[in-house]
């Protein structure tokens, strides 16, 4: 009798699967990358980025403030001091380096655009001195895509940001906007830091960041109590819109006003609707658990203390090579058709040999039955 063969077990039928594995391996990653959506203002918001930390860069100098090489090895110009009189917090350097990438814009280009924001809309905006990279690429992102924003500054700083008291991130958005880089700019600012009114940096320090809102003619916001701030600013927020008609808040940072007094730990990205269940536990609710109550989703940036940004979200943002505009997946990415339909044709092959030779197994085994029993008889 002949000796009965699974066909899964053929040399030829393995052969041949290996075979199409490979001509289905070299189509699927063997294509060009195509374009994401938004490619040209995603490339426009990361060169817009770029110019505005050139220029930056060139009021960092005149100001007399020298490049420290040796923790801004690309001499961007944009890494603060680690001390002085309006920092507060511990910062990490290479989170600060990471957000100065102009790429960074074209990460807030896909995020508003995956949040439904359209042109000629008006979003509203937190932002902190903390975090000056983020902020830039935010702005360049909102100009490239017609978004107008209504913004509210922190000011205070952690170390590696916007700490020189005499170019302040209020300083830094002043120039980008009296050069035409961003029409964009802050309609109010907070002192920032504990309870959003200057705790935890000296009396000078307070003083200078007052000094820094005068001179950019921009409100403060300065109540007796957390509470004071976050309803103040709210208000602020409802001179232009009702807090339900925004699109979208924007929160860069960790500041006491937009996480309330027990801060929601939001991932960064977008957030459509924060649990209500979290919202209840705080007893002071700040400004993005207000704003979620009112239907408003959330896009969210905050730097946890000691932990690094590696990336946004479900956004990829390569933090360690070198800032190459139009590099990365944010820009283009393989197609994913082309991977699962490789998948479900490879699966289908093999889910029929495996059938098939199953199938033939089972009719040999009862062949083998009928023989037995014949040869028995």
């Amino acid at each position: 009798m002949r000796m009965f063969k699974p066909t899964l077990h053929k040399t030829w039928i393995v052969t041949l699967v290996a075979a199409i594995a490979l001509v289905l391996l070299w189509w699927t990653t063997g294509s060009t990358p195509v374009k994401t959506k938004l490619y040209n203002e995603k490339i426009a918001a990361a060169e817009r980025m770029k110019n505005a930390e050139e220029i930056l860069k060139k009021y960092h100098l005149f100001y007399g403030e020298e490049i420290d090489v040796m923790n801004d090895p690309m001499q961007i110009g944009l890494i603060g001091p680690k001390e002085s009189a309006i920092i507060k917090d511990f910062g990490r350097l290479e989170d600060k380096k990471a957000l100065l990438d102009p790429n960074l814009a074209a990460v807030f280009v896909q995020m508003l655009f995956d949040a439904g924001v359209q042109s000629g809309e008006t979003v509203a905006v937190a932002v902190s001195g903390s975090l000056p990279g983020a902020n830039l690429a935010l702005y360049a992102a909102l100009e490239e895509l017609n978004i107008s924003a209504v913004i509210i500054s922190s000011l205070i700083s952690s170390m590696w940001g916007a700490g020189y008291p005499d170019f302040t991130w209020l300083d830094m958005e002043q120039v980008c906007f009296r050069e035409e880089i961003f029409k964009n700019r802050s309609v109010a600012a907070t002192l920032g830091g504990g309870s959003d009114k200057g705790k935890g940096i000296t009396k000078k320090g307070r003083k200078q960041l007052r000094t820094a809102a005068k001179r950019s003619k921009i409100m403060l916001i300065e109540e007796k109590t957390l509470s004071g701030n976050i309803t103040k600013r709210l208000e602020k927020f409802e001179e232009f819109s009702p807090l339900q008609d925004y699109p979208l808040f924007i929160n860069i940072g960790s500041g006491a006003a937009s996480t309330g007094d027990d801060p929601l730990k939001l991932e960064n990205g977008i957030t459509k609707k924060i649990p209500i269940e979290r919202i209840t536990k705080q007893k002071i609710k700040g400004v993005i658990a207000r704003f979620s109550e009112s239907g408003v989703p959330i896009v969210n940036l905050m730097l946890p203390k000691a932990k690094r940004l590696e990336s946004f979200g479900k956004y990829e943002f390569d933090t360690e090579t070198a800032f190459k505009i139009g590099e990365g997946n944010i820009y283009r990415r393989y197609d994913t058709k082309k991977a699962w339909i490789s998948l479900i044709l490879l699966s289908g092959i093999i889910a029929y040999l495996g059938y098939n030779g199953r199938r033939k197994l089972e009719l040999a085994i009862v062949e083998g039955h009928r023989i037995r029993k014949d040869d028995e008889k």
